[in-house]
């Protein structure tokens, strides 16, 4: 099956540095070309994205390829997929979102559709989850409003009083606090 060595060599060259997340990404994008109804090639080009965006951090988005990404991610979310992939697409779909909202090159009109879209996303997210990463990235998301302080507070301590040792958790209360 021609999309099955396909993901296995997008998985394997993906371990070579960032030229190697381009190349899975290509890789990836044409498992969706070959098989459609695979799962796999949409998952791993979300994944892969998601990785370059955040290996450039502080850097630029490309507009463009978030946008190919929300795409991507909106197809599947469209899918009959179980619950705990749904939430993990949603959570990608609201990273590249929320990243793509610092863009400069973003119209006053778009940033405020995204950020509502994010803002959607939140909510959804905070009453269909308990992955600690995500409730914390959704409580500092959440904070950036100083109406729902108090909500992102108690958020982020339901999910440090049970992971009171995770750094990233730390580290997003840190932000909130």
């Amino acid at each position: 099956d021609k999309a099955a060595v396909l993901l296995f060599k997008a998985t394997t060259i993906r371990n070579c540095g960032d030229k190697g997340v381009d190349m899975a990404m290509d890789i990836a994008k044409e498992v969706i070309l070959v098989d459609p109804d695979n799962l796999s090639g949409p998952f791993l080009v979300i994944i892969y994205s998601g990785e370059k965006r955040r290996s450039k951090w502080g850097q630029k988005v490309d507009k463009s390829e978030v946008l190919s990404i929300v795409q991507v991610i909106d197809s599947v979310l469209q899918q009959d997929i179980k619950p705990f992939l749904r939430v993990k697409y949603q959570f990608e779909k609201l990273q590249a979102l929320n990243e793509m909202c610092k863009s400069e090159s973003l119209a006053t009109q778009e940033r405020t559709r995204m950020r509502q879209t994010c803002t959607e996303l939140v909510e959804e997210l905070v009453h269909t989850t308990n992955k600690p990463h995500t409730l914390a990235y959704c409580a500092q998301f959440i904070s950036r409003s100083s109406r729902k302080i108090r909500q992102a507070i108690q958020l982020v301590e339901m999910v440090l009083e049970s992971n009171p040792d995770d750094v990233y958790v730390n580290a997003k209360a840190c932000n909130i606090y």
